[in-house]
């Protein structure tokens, strides 16, 4: 899930801080610049792990700053095709099901990479498995309680399907929308302004998007599954809760 990544850069040390220990302070300016951010078919940036190669300072006109030549490793969250991992459901669209770790939520589970058989249910805004459904059955006509339900915040173990890089671009906005829209102070306008702003970061793609799978044995809720120990045995026995 997490990779070594090598990276080479020129790193300012201010003079506020020749005081400090040079490792320290550039330690310090490299996470500020690369900690949280998506660098392009790398993944995402956590921390620094070590700086493997510093050169000496040089002093550029202007800022007083010295600029070091620095290579160094950064720990990186980039997941590979086929790892399995434990998330939390954060929200489903009849389009797929979103899924956070916690610091990490362009995860996308689409639904026809969900158990078979499911269908999402509009009433509830959730999809549901339904193992029991005979061959040309409506979903729908299974009963509820012998749904197996994906509701939001229930664990839920996936696996990596591919990922993706898109280059981001500066957001402009639809300004159609926003010359069409309610004038400020008449009735509806706060709402219609509030709707808009939703469709925008709905709108926006995240720089590094993750597909998943929650399709195969094992996959799914964590709830749905139980392990139990087989007697006399080595193993592991994984079967499906009823």
């Amino acid at each position: 899930m997490f990779i070594l990544a090598r990276l080479k850069d020129t790193v300012p040390l201010h003079p506020q801080d020749f005081a400090l220990d040079p490792i320290a302070a550039l330690t310090r300016e490299i996470n500020k610049k690369y900690a949280n951010k998506v660098l392009h078919d790398v993944g995402l940036c956590v921390v620094l792990f070590d700086v493997v190669e510093c050169s000496e300072g040089k002093v550029r006109f202007g800022d007083g700053c010295l600029w070091h030549k620095l290579t160094f490793r950064m720990v990186v969250f980039r997941p590979f095709v086929g790892e399995v991992f434990v998330g939390e459901v954060k929200s489903s669209t009849p389009t797929h099901v979103q899924v956070t770790l916690g610091f990490f939520s362009s995860l996308h589970i689409p639904a026809h990479l969900l158990p078979t058989p499911s269908a999402y249910d509009p009433a509830e805004k959730t999809f549901f498995w339904a193992p029991t459904l005979a061959e040309g059955q409506d979903p729908f006509d299974v009963p509820k309680e012998e749904r197996f339900t994906i509701d939001v915040g229930a664990k839920i173990r996936c696996c990596v399907h591919g990922d993706a890089f898109w280059e981001e671009e500066p957001w402009k906005g639809p300004v159609g929308k926003k010359a069409a829209s309610a004038l400020p102070g008449t009735p509806g306008a706060a709402a219609e302004e509030q709707e808009q702003e939703q469709e925008q970061e709905d709108e926006r793609r995240s720089p590094y998007t993750i597909t998943c799978s929650a399709a195969g044995s094992g996959l799914g809720l964590v709830e749905w599954w139980v392990e139990t120990v087989v007697e006399g045995g080595e193993g592991m026995e994984v079967e499906e809760e009823a």
